[in-house]
């Protein structure tokens, strides 16, 4: 039975396209004694995998009476204080600032599950500043790297947006390139539409035409699916490529599935 404990609300991140930092605010993080304290009552109640949330969830941190606690920190105290509680996740990660600790956290815990969701939203380092994710592909690919070698089993997930604001069919071609070399196990894949209140609302033309966006989603998952059957074994061909044509925008797919 899973089960899911928000520890992080908001945001501080401001990507052009998210409408997230002016409708839920900046970044509360949760105390962790309060998480530690739902997380028991949930597996009380028969829960046997818990999923902490947050919009960019590694960048929790809490600070109270001159001590901090790191997002390492709380994922190693969560485990370490629940040890009847079958499966730990967390979602979704922001790809800036994921620290090694983190990553030796998941490494060394055993019920912590080897699986990050981290959405790149481009291969293109043009798009990702116009963006303003605050990161470079180098960089996204770099933390891929880093927690291959540390958990050479686990399993990353992402997310691309097709058809922002001045995008290219080099661009275009880049992300392909990322897909290439990330080798994620499943991707979700956004038709970029301008959304009201955004920066890109308000500043960026939506210049690439719809119909060169519809085929984004394909040329994406067609690149995923590639690299899965070269990759393929008995054990580790799968089936789990999602393509959305826009970005859902039911309550509930926002507070799961909004782009990070």
């Amino acid at each position: 039975v899973p089960a899911y404990v928000r520890i992080t609300r908001g945001c501080n991140k401001f990507c052009a396209f998210c409408i997230v930092p002016y409708v839920r605010g900046p970044e509360l993080h949760r105390p962790p004694a309060q998480i530690v304290d739902e997380v028991r009552r949930l597996e009380d109640q028969g829960a046997k995998e818990v999923t902490l949330i947050g919009q960019t969830v590694n960048h929790y941190v809490y600070a109270d009476g001159g001590k901090t606690v790191s997002f390492a920190e709380l994922l190693q105290t969560v485990h370490d204080q629940l040890p009847a509680l079958e499966r730990l996740r967390f979602l979704t990660s922001y790809p800036r600032d994921f620290g090694d600790d983190a990553l030796d956290v998941m490494a060394a815990c055993p019920r912590i599950c080897r699986f990050l969701h981290i959405p790149a939203q481009s291969g293109s380092n043009r798009v990702l500043r116009r963006m303003n994710r605050g990161y470079t592909v180098e960089a996204y690919l770099d933390l891929l790297t880093r927690a291959r070698a540390r958990m050479p089993d686990i399993c990353l997930a992402g997310d691309m947006i097709v058809g922002f604001s001045g995008e290219t069919d080099a661009d275009h071609e880049a992300s392909m390139q990322l897909l290439r070399q990330a080798r994620l196990k499943s991707c979700f894949v956004f038709k970029y539409s301008p959304r009201d209140g955004t920066v890109a609302a308000r500043r960026l033309p939506d210049d690439v035409p719809d119909a060169v966006k519809k085929d984004g989603p394909s040329h994406c998952l067609g690149q995923l699916v590639d690299v899965q059957v070269t990759r393929a074994t008995p054990l580790t061909l799968f089936a789990d490529l999602v393509s959305y044509p826009q970005a859902p925008t039911s309550a509930a797919a926002d507070n799961l599935r909004q782009p990070a």
